[in-house]
């Protein structure tokens, strides 16, 4: 649908709505040249009665301004031509190559690349020295200055690891090191300080190798007190100088036997302090006297003592029915038997009984077993010495105890006695 455009009233068709009219040379194209051409007419009309008056710009006006090529001058009513503005320009240039030579001259990094936003904060940075340090309070090798002047500094830096000056000690026991006067940056390497173990002695005089063990070193401290290992059974011998015999107390009478308890750290798992005397044995203890809570019962009998003689006895037991068996290890003799007798009786209610003996001359010989059961009968059976080895100190002899087969009983257990002549 057709439509006029709002300033001129031009004439518009819709190609959409319009599409299929004849074109209208008069109506689309001459009427609307004439608007136009009238419209131009009236502009041009109204532009030639107009009577501008523009004044002389300032800084508060706009209007004509004077140009001017001068590079010092104050007016504020003339503009700078292209000839002022780069003599402006250059003088700029030239300013601000003195500032960074200026900057440069104290130390300050600079350069004429940089723009003057750059530049500036580092101009506002120069500060005036007015301080008080001295060469004392400064680095060696760094430099600074004060109210006189500049300042090259005097500490000294110190590197790698240093040895402390001294040590002492705190009133709560805390170590104090002294460390050499002048820089160091800490931590390790170029921040430590040594200290040697003599220095730590004087500090801590209860610092000493024989207050601790011999397998610790402590700041290059060896210990030296000596290390107790037990042995068999966790046994430890005793001071072999420190053994005695006597009384609790002055003026009493009870015996007591002191084991000296040997110098050094006794390491976990020792439980007993011994010490060997080779005489105490049952063949110098009176028949039949009990020491030690039953340890050690004397077997010595007066009037046999000068032919070396000695007894004892000990519990068989078996789980065999009709046999009981025991090798019998004696060693605490003074002497080498000659003769060893052996008697074995049984402790249940099938009773067994008989006697052997072995010499080292005429070897073994056994006796048949008096069996009787409880009825009174006669059960047979034989009681056996064998394997007989004499030593210096004892013998070891097998014991066997049997009963016959055609009348077995459960044989619980024996009392197996031995006597042995040296």
């Amino acid at each position: 649908m057709s439509s006029n455009t709002p300033n001129l009233g031009l004439l518009k068709k819709d190609p959409m709505v319009d599409g299929n009219e004849t074109f209208n040379i008069e109506t689309m194209l001459n009427e609307n040249w004439d608007k136009i051409d009238e419209a131009v007419g009236q502009v041009r009309e109204e532009l030639g009665n107009i009577d501008v008056d523009i004044p002389e710009a300032s800084l508060t006006e706009k209007g004509i301004v004077q140009l001017s090529s001068a590079t010092n001058g104050t007016r504020e009513n003339v503009a700078a031509t292209e000839k002022a503005v780069g003599q402006a320009f250059q003088a700029g240039n030239e300013r601000k190559a003195e500032v960074v030579a200026a900057l440069i001259a104290i130390g300050i990094q600079a350069s004429t690349s940089e723009t003057w936003a750059q530049l500036i904060p580092k101009i506002g940075a120069v500060i005036r020295a007015t301080g008080n340090a001295t060469a004392a309070d400064i680095l060696a090798g760094k430099t600074a200055s004060n109210a006189s002047g500049p300042v090259t500094g005097t500490i000294p830096v110190l590197t790698g690891t240093r040895a402390a000056t001294g040590t002492a000690r705190w009133p709560d026991g805390a170590l104090a090191v002294y460390p050499e006067q002048g820089y160091q940056k800490g931590g390790s390497g170029d921040g430590e300080i040594k200290v040697t173990a003599a220095q730590l002695q004087a500090a801590e005089p209860n610092l000493k190798p024989w207050h601790y063990r011999s397998d610790v070193n402590m700041f290059g401290l060896q210990g030296s007190i000596p290390i107790r290992r037990p042995d068999i059974d966790s046994h430890i011998n005793a001071d072999g100088n420190r053994v005695s015999f006597g009384p609790y107390s002055t003026g009493t009478s009870v015996p007591y036997l002191y084991l000296g308890v040997p110098n050094g750290y006794l390491l976990e798992g020792v439980e007993w302090v011994r010490h060997h005397e080779p005489n105490l044995h049952s063949g110098n203890v009176k028949n039949g006297v009990s020491m030690f809570n039953g340890q050690l019962v004397g077997s010595l009998i007066d009037g046999v003592n000068s032919a070396k003689y000695a007894t004892g006895s000990v519990t068989v037991t078996s789980n065999q029915t009709s046999y009981l068996f025991h090798e019998l290890v004696i060693n605490t003799l003074t002497f080498t038997p000659k003769l060893v007798i052996c008697h074995m009786a049984t402790t249940g209610w099938s009773k067994r009984n008989g006697t052997a003996f072995v010499s080292t001359d005429y070897g073994a010989f056994s006796s048949r077993l008096a069996a009787q059961d409880s009825f009174g009968s006669d059960r047979g059976g034989s009681f056996s010495l064998s394997g007989y080895t004499p030593r210096a100190n004892g013998f070891t002899v097998r014991a066997g105890l049997s009963e016959d087969n055609a009348h077995s009983y459960t044989l619980t257990g024996a009392i197996l006695t031995w006597l042995a002549f040296g």
